[in-house]
């Protein structure tokens, strides 16, 4: 699955061109590097977040979402599930972000 998205993302940054099947390849170009410089102003804040449970997605840890509805990973124990914590953003990705527990 990353090798096709990595192979979406190259034919996008490449062609920049308009096709019937991905539309303004451009367009999809723009909104990624602004989704991923949007998040990126996020990194070195403490944000509130509302802590979803465990990953299921591979990763160790726990997610959430930020006030703004950002999903956000960061390393915490199973019974912060259903409360609101702070978090500080440690890294940011164009879909998501990493954290650490505000102490």
């Amino acid at each position: 699955m990353k090798k096709i998205i990595l192979c979406l993302l190259i034919m996008i940054c490449f062609t920049g061109c308009n096709n019937k099947l991905y539309g303004n390849t451009t367009s999809i170009t723009n909104n990624l590097l602004y989704s991923l410089e949007n998040n990126k102003k996020l990194v070195g804040k403490t944000v509130p977040v509302l802590v979803e449970g465990k990953n299921t997605n591979g990763k160790d840890g726990l997610y959430g979402y930020t006030d703004t509805n950002k999903l956000i990973n960061f390393n915490g124990d199973e019974s912060l599930t259903g409360k609101i914590i702070l978090v500080k953003v440690t890294d940011a990705k164009t879909w998501s972000l990493d954290g650490e527990i505000d102490e």
